[in-house]
């Protein structure tokens, strides 16, 4: 498996983006600033990575899993679009697993 971690910085917020077989998965633009009880999206394309789900958590900045809201794009593709509403400043780390 391959293991990649990239930080993304926002106004107050940081989101920490962990993927196993990263090389596989395509994740789209994702707002390099944001402001509390804004939601958050981005797109995650797994249809490269083989077959499984798609399992997810953010956490925020106390290491707390904060409620996420993840929707097929496309009927039959692997591609998601991703929502989540960070309610405190910090640290905010979001894993996405296949």
């Amino acid at each position: 498996s391959i293991y990649l971690s990239t930080q993304f910085h926002t106004l107050n917020l940081h989101f920490l983006f962990v993927f196993i077989d990263a090389s596989q998965i395509v994740v789209g633009d994702i707002v390099r600033q944001s402001v509390l009880n804004d939601t958050v999206e981005f797109t995650v394309d797994a249809g490269r990575a083989g077959f499984g789900n798609l399992e997810m958590a953010i956490k925020d900045n106390e290491g707390i899993i904060i409620p996420s809201h993840v929707s097929q794009l496309e009927a039959g593709a692997a591609k998601f679009l991703v929502t989540f509403t960070p309610n405190l400043p910090g640290t905010h780390t979001v894993h996405i697993y296949i």
